[in-house]
């Protein structure tokens, strides 16, 4: 992608931003909250090389009654060339001949070269930014994103790098619905999205079906809930079987701020084995 096309797919992405904002029929303000996602990932993403991933992730968000829109940003360091990063998920492919013009040879190979060396012996660390995902969530009448149902659409611009790897170079769109209710002293979460992915120059993706899921309840001794998750998604690389992770996840509230720590491991071998990550939300 050209420096002007990507300066372009800013410069919409802050204008959608302007106009939810704005709004149209709606008298008060947009309410700005910020924060970021921070967490780290390791395993074999079902692959014979292990990697780790690091994501620092701020994000933005503007909300008003039964609409929110939401830009996140992230960073990204990756221990191998193996995992592309497609919506805004990670997933294991053992051909990466775009990502820093290093490639694995188990399937296409390098003709010519008369030698691909063994993975194990690659130094490769990269550290840069992904690309920024945008998110709007249309929220039930009078759900304040407290309880009830809503759907949302996502867009992923592909901003980043594809020859770091960062970005497989093409747009992913993902659409769904969220519900969230109580019932029998319980908290309930739900999501599930559909998500068409854009293939990369040397990688195929399926489109992927994802769902999650978590249950809580408040703790009596104190502010702080806790909740078990599940995740999971439908194949996106041909021949790599399904991502799916079990984990428990607490939260606490604090005056203008309520952190949330989630912890998961991985069931199938398409899945990181361990991740946590801690996601930490601020009020104007």
């Amino acid at each position: 992608m050209t420096n002007a096309r990507r300066v372009s797919t800013i410069l919409s992405a802050a204008s959608l931003l302007a106009l939810v904002c704005a709004g149209s029929g709606r008298a008060m303000a947009a309410e700005l909250h910020y924060g970021a996602n921070l967490g780290t990932a390791t395993g074999t993403f079902g692959l014979s090389q292990r990697t780790t991933l690091a994501v620092f992730e701020p994000f933005v968000t503007a909300e008003k009654p039964n609409l929110r829109l939401t830009g996140y940003f992230p960073i990204v360091y990756r221990s191998t060339p193996f995992v592309t990063r497609a919506g805004s998920m990670h997933f294991g492919s053992s051909d990466h001949r775009w990502s820093g013009g290093m490639g694995h040879g188990s399937h296409h190979g390098h003709h010519g070269q008369g030698h691909v060396p063994d993975p194990s012996t690659i130094r490769f660390r990269r550290t840069g930014l992904a690309d920024p995902l945008i998110r709007v969530d249309l929220l039930s009448v009078g759900a304040r994103w407290v309880s009830g149902v809503g759907t949302f659409l996502a867009v992923k611009p592909p901003i980043a790098s594809s020859k770091e790897g960062f970005s497989t170079g093409a747009w992913d769109v993902g659409a769904g619905v969220t519900v969230v209710r109580g019932f029998a002293g319980l908290d309930m979460a739900g999501e599930l999205a559909y998500w068409s992915l854009g293939d990369g120059p040397f990688i195929r993706l399926h489109d992927i079906v994802a769902a999650d899921l978590a249950v809580g309840t408040p703790l009596v001794w104190g502010p702080l809930t806790i909740a078990a998750t599940v995740h999971a998604t439908s194949t996106a690389v041909p021949g790599r079987g399904a991502p799916v992770e079990l984990g428990v996840a607490a939260s606490r509230g604090f005056p203008g701020t309520e952190p949330v720590l989630a912890v998961r491991f991985g069931v199938t071998r398409a899945a990181p084995r361990f991740s946590v990550f801690l996601t930490w939300t601020g009020w104007r």
